[in-house]
């Protein structure tokens, strides 16, 4: 599939995939969300993969959805649309390998829901996230109203709900929706740096770790540890426990680790 509204690369074991409609601030319609997906599951049969980073062309991770596809739809098409992001954000989240937004300039409405659903956040010094919905007379409709919450608390969430106001990168750190701000000219170099951090250990691992803390969320402090230890207990069955282990005990560097 030829891309139109998105630029896809692959560096290493890293994806990058670039949000490329930089004449609407990267505003997301139907064609570039189906995009994204079409490119995510290729990158989730490219056994390569073992990390993902999202990012914007120009001075805009993503705006939000574009409103000129919203503004003329009817309430079927609008559900179909609401829907169509929710899925996908939904497998962000649950993709097999982590997935780190790289948020160069404006985060917006569904632009800053992509973003809470990846893995972590980083963002450059000169970026502003908000959810600017209401000023619309609508609410964020792809996650936003619940990962926000998950993330900085209920009561930063209804504030940013309910004013439509655009904060800072440091005032979105300082809150938990990002983990990390950089200067403007660092940003990729900081996400690349962490997500061949991320590549280099065994994938399968990693995986689990994302899933057990992921899927912990939703259960109680037992039923989750029982999830960590079935596991934890398959891990010891792959032979990149055995490298990892035979490295650590012979004090040599390990071998490449091969998903296995």
């Amino acid at each position: 599939m030829e891309y139109k509204g998105i630029i896809y690369e692959k560096k290493g074991n890293v994806g990058i995939v670039t949000i490329n409609r930089p004449k609407v601030l990267n505003a997301m319609d139907t064609p570039t969300v189906n995009e994204i997906r079409d490119c995510f599951q290729k990158m989730a049969e490219d056994k390569d993969i073992r990390c993902v980073i999202m990012t914007g062309t120009g001075k805009s991770f993503c705006s939000g959805g574009d409103i000129y596809e919203e503004e003329g739809l009817s309430v079927i098409g609008f559900n179909y649309f609401i829907a169509n992001g929710q899925e996908f954000v939904e497998s962000m989240e649950t993709f097999k390998c982590p997935v780190i937004a790289a948020i160069n300039g404006w985060a917006l409405g569904g632009g800053l829901e992509f973003a809470l659903a990846c893995d972590f956040r980083i963002a450059a010094e000169s970026a502003k996230v908000g959810f600017p919905e209401v000023l619309l007379g609508v609410i964020p409709g792809w996650g936003g109203t619940q990962r926000a919450s998950r993330l900085c608390g209920p009561a930063w969430a209804r504030r940013l709900v309910c004013s439509g106001e655009k904060i800072t990168a440091r005032k979105a750190m300082e809150i938990g929706l990002v983990e990390e701000v950089v200067p403007d000219d660092m940003l990729m170099e900081t996400a690349m740096a962490l997500a061949e951090k991320i590549a280099d250990n065994p994938p399968i691992a990693v995986e689990f770790g994302k899933q057990a803390v992921n899927s912990g969320l939703f259960l109680d402090v037992h039923r989750g540890m029982e999830l960590e230890r079935g596991l934890i207990c398959q891990l010891k069955t792959t032979e990149d426990n055995v490298e990892g282990y035979a490295a650590f005990l012979e004090k040599r560097p390990h071998k490449p680790f091969q998903g296995k």
